[in-house]
């Protein structure tokens, strides 16, 4: 069967497939064996991986993120690729490996009747496949037992990759899945979920209305909640770092580059070579109007921040403005129409925003100062590139444990492993990075796995006692309000007094969103176990 399908593949088939198989995974996967390894760039499960094929699949991802978001990439996007390419080498590495371990592996037969099955997009879209323009599937089915067509190595790789990783990751997936079965009683559950009805009056007060001064916060309430709660303060290894970060912002040099961009589509749309509207649909950062061909509407004043606003009604209609810089970057407006509605001028207007980024020169420029401070911190110590030689955000978060956020930072690709793999007062090799900025870490503190100290998680015991002693205060209020009340009148304890949010719902189902109530929650839920009254 399988020989059937290889003679059945001709140069164009094989192109469409092999295009499609590497929006899956990068060619690397498929066979390094004869790859010249006279230059690598790494070693996976001890196979190495040559230099030139994961260039040329860098510069292949590359493109393809570029087609696929109908854009330039950024250039954190750009530099960011290399890793996420490594990253799909050892993911498919892993994968191979657990493939193997566990014997599993796609038939012939089934890889034949995979490919019948699941055509690839390139193939449905080509027309020798296609029917008044609709793909045809009994076409494509005489194409693959049509043994006319030689044989080729374009199609062989297309096999291996079915056989050795598509199909072995759907045998993978049916296996974890097969132990996943919903019980009657959680049918029954959700049916009453969403079919129970209720109908029902509320009061509900604001804790987080309620001040709790620090003074009353002791030193001993916290030593006891320590001492009652401390298994809530178990925890896996956590880690606490230095960092000196370098903002990837855009020099003047970079934004007069944005500027004369719009100088030049400007002119381009008034000599007529070009629309306001293809302009705005093709350059524009703003994505919620440059599908409408950056059509804002009418609006009137204040509605937008105020260099857009001063220019957009100083325009007559047809005018284009010349470049607008706000805090969201260069702005081209054009202004459609005007008019007066309720005593008050309105415009009607389109635009073309253009966000100021830092350019590829200004990003290697940063990363060269990054990569200086490292140096220092590496042969000086931390405290040697901080203050006024290098005036650059400095301090140490954590401790935070492996895989989370760190915080004030967020992801940092690269950083857990750096965090929880290196000695206490290692500095990373190179700068590391995000949207916003370089960094330099040197791990300040590893905390072994187990209950917390006591300091480490003080301020978090201080927030739950805030939280204890608003709900106390404001229970106590809630409770001085019912006292006024008349018997069974929950309803209108708002008129009692203010703080009180009340009301009486439409008749709704556990699922359905009551205003100051919420959603299938604790409240809702007590409504639903209450007998009527």
């Amino acid at each position: 069967m399988l020989m059937k399908m290889r003679n059945a593949a001709p140069t164009i088939i094989v192109i469409a497939m092999l295009a499609f198989v590497g929006t899956i995974f990068f060619s690397w996967g498929m066979d390094v064996s004869s790859q010249n390894r006279a230059q690598t760039v790494g070693e996976i499960e001890g196979t190495e991986v040559p230099l030139e094929s994961f260039s040329r699949d860098v510069e292949t991802e590359r493109e393809r993120l570029r087609m696929t978001g109908n854009a330039e990439l950024s250039p954190y996007q750009w530099r960011n690729v290399p890793r996420q390419v490594w990253d799909s080498y050892v993911s498919r590495a892993l994968h191979e490996k657990i493939f193997d371990q566990m014997k599993l592996r796609g038939s012939s037969e089934e890889v034949y009747q995979y490919l019948r099955n699941n055509p690839p997009p390139e193939v449905i879209s080509h027309p020798q496949f296609q029917t008044d323009s609709v793909f045809d599937t009994t076409k494509f089915v005489q194409f693959l037992n049509d043994p006319a067509q030689i044989d080729n190595e374009g199609m062989r790789a297309y096999e291996r990759h079915l056989a050795g990783f598509v199909l072995p990751m759907d045998q993978l997936r049916m296996m974890i899945e097969a132990g996943n079965s919903v019980t009657d009683a959680q049918v029954a559950r959700q049916y009453r979920i969403d079919t129970e009805k209720a109908r029902f009056e509320y009061a509900k007060i604001d804790a987080d209305g309620f001040d709790v001064d620090s003074s009353e916060i002791t030193d001993q309430m916290v030593q006891e909640y320590y001492e009652e709660n401390k298994k809530r303060f178990s925890s896996d290894e956590q880690a606490e770092l230095k960092y000196i970060k370098i903002p990837k912002v855009a020099t003047d040099a970079d934004a007069r580059e944005y500027e004369q961009e719009l100088l030049e589509m400007r002119s381009r749309i008034q000599e007529g070579s070009a629309t306001f509207e293809e302009e705005a649909r093709l350059e524009s950062d703003d994505d919620g109007s440059a599908e409408n061909g950056g059509a804002l509407g009418w609006f009137g004043k204040g509605a937008m921040v105020p260099e857009f606003q001063e220019v957009a009604f100083s325009l007559e209609p047809g005018e284009i403005s010349e470049p607008v810089r706000t805090q969201f970057g260069f702005h081209l407006i054009q202004v459609e129409d005007t008019r007066t509605q309720d005593g008050e001028k309105q415009v009607k207007a389109k635009h073309i925003l253009r966000e100021v980024r830092p350019s590829p020169q200004t990003m290697d420029s940063l990363e060269t100062i990054a990569d200086s401070i490292r140096k220092v911190v590496e042969n000086k110590g931390f405290d040697a590139a901080t203050g006024e030689a290098f005036p650059y955000e400095a301090g140490t978060v954590g401790p935070f444990a492996r895989g989370e956020s760190v915080p004030q930072i967020g992801f940092v690709s690269g950083l857990s492993f750096f965090a929880f793999s290196e000695d206490e007062g290692e500095v990373v090799e190179q700068p590391m990075e995000n949207d916003d900025a370089f960094y330099v870490f040197e791990i300040e503190n590893r905390i072994p796995a187990g209950i917390l100290p006591l300091e480490l998680v003080r301020e978090r015991i201080q927030n739950s006692l805030v939280d204890t002693l608003q709900i106390r205060k404001a229970t106590d209020r809630f409770n001085e309000i019912l006292a006024q009340a008349p018997e069974g009148s929950v309803a209108e304890l708002s008129e009692i007094d203010s703080i009180v949010s009340s009301g009486v719902t439409d008749t709704v189902t556990r699922s359905e969103y009551v205003e100051n109530v919420g959603v299938n929650n604790e409240a809702v839920s007590a409504v639903f176990a209450l007998p009527v009254g």
